[in-house]
């Protein structure tokens, strides 16, 4: 428990957190406002960026079923305060997420640039 105590306050102090595979209570980890959002920015005060396990954000819909959509997946990881995917979900499905209406740019906007997260999806090609 000490050690994860200590990544803990090492990636609050570096400025970035890693959302993972797991789920707390029923709720993917990427996918829990609770954690992300009311935990972390609010409580712990946390201002850097949180960014999801290379597959947690895929995981969401593919393993957990928490959502039914691929829209509606990018949806949640994004209003509970998943910033950007190590993996390739969000910068896939988010173009037919906002298409779609599931996501408004602006909400993507507010997180990080549609454009950022294409040309990351590009650049680990």
């Amino acid at each position: 428990m000490a050690s994860r105590r200590l990544a803990l306050i090492f990636g609050l102090f570096m400025g970035r957190l890693m959302c993972s595979y797991n789920s707390v209570n029923g709720v993917p980890s990427c996918a829990s406002k609770e954690l992300l959002t009311k935990k972390a920015r609010e409580q712990w005060r946390f201002d850097g960026y949180v960014t999801g396990d290379c597959g947690a954000v895929s995981d969401v819909f593919n393993t957990h079923h928490y959502t039914n959509t691929t829209g509606a997946t990018c949806a949640v990881v994004l209003d509970a305060g998943t910033d950007i995917d190590c993996g390739s979900f969000l910068p896939a499905n988010i173009p037919n997420a906002i298409a779609s209406g599931d996501v408004r740019k602006v909400a993507c906007a507010s997180e990080v640039e549609y454009v950022t997260l294409y040309a990351l999806h590009v650049i680990r090609r």
